[in-house]
């Protein structure tokens, strides 16, 4: 599955989705500056480890992989330092206990990785407990991006 990119209207933001629809993430820089296409590799590397750590986590599951959800939800980037923050939402279904802990995702993606040219990646993670049989429930839905 591939990362889609598209631009916004405005320079410093874009935002992505994955082609079957399982991902959808902004990504924006610390200084409102355009968001440069030598950023786009950092931000895709970084989204698709969260697309791999789900995929991991939902084979393990097995048949309670229906009760788990990892989604990126912004991708922040910043440009004076080319650190990069990913926050993502770890969402299990409020009759199954987490599975997993926030502490655990963020270190599995890296968090206080710094690579060979200095760029850091920091990690926060949220834990959202949530009634998915409910009619209103959507694991990508408007009021987990604001």
């Amino acid at each position: 599955m591939s990362i889609e990119i598209h631009r916004t209207e405005k320079p410093s933001t874009v935002i992505g989705m994955t082609t079957d629809e399982s991902q959808f993430f902004i990504a924006n820089t610390r200084t409102n500056g355009l968001l440069h296409k030598g950023y786009l590799s950092p931000v895709k590397d970084a989204v698709q480890e969260v697309i791999d750590l789900e995929v991991e986590l939902k084979s393990l599951l097995g048949t309670e992989s229906r009760d788990h959800f990892v989604k990126v939800r912004n991708v922040f980037v910043d440009d004076k330092t080319n650190n990069i923050t990913l926050y993502v939402d770890y969402l299990h279904d409020k009759n199954v206990s987490p599975f997993i802990s926030a502490d655990e995702i963020a270190n599995r993606l890296g968090n206080g990785y710094v690579d060979q040219h200095g760029s850091g990646r920091y990690v926060e993670v949220k834990t959202i407990t949530a009634y998915f049989a409910s009619e209103s429930f959507n694991v990508i839905a408007d009021h987990f991006y604001k």
